[in-house]
């Protein structure tokens, strides 16, 4: 079975993304069991370093999907991958649902990066500018369309509704896949995977290098320890 290689810059990137990811993640969590005032978690200087830790991974996402299979796409290790990130969506949906079962997590980060890479690898055999494109094009339409016939569960997904369903992680395929075909387009037009050293090393590589565990075992971890720190206001 073929292994794909690894890019240092890439892992250092992500490890980077990732303590981003604990430091937010860990400011909502103190929030919500009452140790730090309520409203720093729905302050829009805090929401939008949320926004800017996703959209770094989904970014980051575009570009190793690109020098992975550019120009040839293998189709066991993208398989592989995408079955992987699927079943790690699921279990977060599993998780989210049996901790908030009225907002759990149906469509965050991990759902969008497996469908974004569905429709990105119809890009990446393609040149730069139809990702650009693409990209343009999923992070503009829902300024300039949305209808209440999206806000049917079937189809919120979409990001096209005329209301936010209530979640603890909001990533619709409208805009977020955009900055993924971003990191596609990125790859494609100036990033030489030659230049990129093959091979991680440090503790930031090694947390972007397991970005995925880090995801999934975090929250459960930091939940856990501040339920069992005393009494809380919930």
């Amino acid at each position: 079975m073929k292994t794909m290689p690894r890019w240092q810059t890439l892992d250092i990137a992500r490890g980077w993304a990732v303590i981003a990811m604990i430091s937010f993640h860990l400011i909502w969590d103190l929030a919500h069991f009452g140790y730090i005032a309520e409203n720093i978690a729905w302050a829009q200087p805090f929401k939008a370093f949320g926004h800017t830790i996703a959209s770094s991974f989904l970014f980051i996402a575009g570009i190793s999907l690109t020098l992975a299979h550019d120009p040839k796409i293998h189709w066991r290790a993208y398989l592989r991958h995408l079955a992987l990130i699927s079943a790690s969506a699921a279990l977060v949906s599993i998780g989210t649902y049996v901790a908030f079962p009225s907002a759990y997590v149906f469509f965050g980060i991990l759902h969008c990066i497996a469908t974004a890479s569905v429709i990105a690898l119809g890009l990446v055999i393609f040149p730069w500018p139809l990702a650009l494109s693409a990209a343009l094009f999923f992070l503009l339409l829902p300024f300039f369309f949305s209808s209440p016939m999206f806000n049917a569960d079937l189809w919120q997904w979409l990001g096209l509704s005329t209301r936010e369903p209530m979640t603890q992680d909001w990533r619709p395929l409208f805009p977020w896949a955009a900055p993924l075909f971003f990191g596609v387009a990125a790859a494609k037009s100036f990033i030489k995977p030659k230049t990129n050293k093959s091979g991680t090393s440090g503790p930031i590589a090694f947390l972007g290098r397991h970005s995925l565990m880090v995801y999934l075992l975090h929250q459960p971890l930091i939940f856990t320890v501040l339920s069992n720190l005393g009494p809380t206001t919930r």
